[in-house]
């Protein structure tokens, strides 16, 4: 189970969808991705964001990973909950409450 908190410098404006396709594009091409769903009406930082639900499969064991992110300051902040498929409803619950409750602030 692991839940990480990131942050890419874009170094200029891009369109929330622009940067989902791209996240999309870098996912489906390692060939251990399997796309589940993509949902475009979330929200992280009560921004709009996108969430990208995948299948990985690492060292012979199924994964389930979430990537939700949102744009801000020129910069993507996105959260992966990673977890093994067969756990990952069990945990969601907590994860989702983290996840709601995060918060950009500016100059961070």
């Amino acid at each position: 189970l692991e839940v990480s908190v990131n942050i890419a410098d874009l170094g200029k404006a891009l369109s929330l969808s622009e940067y989902k396709n791209s996240a999309i594009n870098a996912i489906t091409k390692d060939t251990y991705n399997s796309v589940i769903a993509v949902n475009d009406t979330t929200k992280l930082n009560k921004d709009n964001a996108y969430q990208i639900i995948f299948n990985r499969q690492e060292d012979g064991c199924e994964l389930k990973v979430l990537e939700r992110g949102t744009l801000c300051f020129k910069k993507a902040y996105y959260i992966i909950y990673k977890a093994p498929a067969q756990d990952y409803d069990k945990f969601w619950s907590v994860v989702e409450k983290m996840i709601d409750s995060f918060e950009i602030k500016e100059g961070s």
